[in-house]
């Protein structure tokens, strides 16, 4: 299942439909007065309120499959990168970004969970 991203009140998910139920979920967002907002690699550096708190999209890019929500979080001069369900294909083409692998740079790294069979060995 592709999980949102819920932090300081927003909720950012990565925009494609797992299931036909997926517009219900918009709806039932939509009708809570959360915060909703699709995200991809576009949206750059996330302001979420507080100076101490950065928020890094590198992914999805829109032309690759493996679309997974892919973000870097720093606080405090920590960075936390989540590759959420990122295939082979979806990391080769993030690392064929420019500047993508100083994104992908972290103290903590959360591995997909597919495991190391298919995920990108650089990664």
């Amino acid at each position: 299942m592709i999980q949102p991203l819920i932090l300081m009140g927003w909720i950012w998910h990565q925009g494609i439909q797992p299931s036909l139920g997926f517009g219900d979920w918009i709806q039932a967002v939509k009708d809570s007065n959360a915060h909703y907002q699709r995200l991809d690699q576009s949206h750059g550096v996330i302001d979420v309120g507080d100076p101490d708190i950065t928020v890094d999209v590198i992914g999805p890019v829109l032309e690759s499959d493996g679309h997974s929500l892919v973000f870097r979080i720093t606080y405090n001069f920590i960075r936390t990168f989540f590759s959420g369900d990122l295939n082979e294909e979806g990391s080769e083409h993030i690392l064929a970004v420019p500047n993508a692998p100083l994104a992908v740079n972290a103290h903590v790294f959360k591995t997909p969970h597919h495991g190391s069979q298919i995920q990108h060995r650089t990664f």
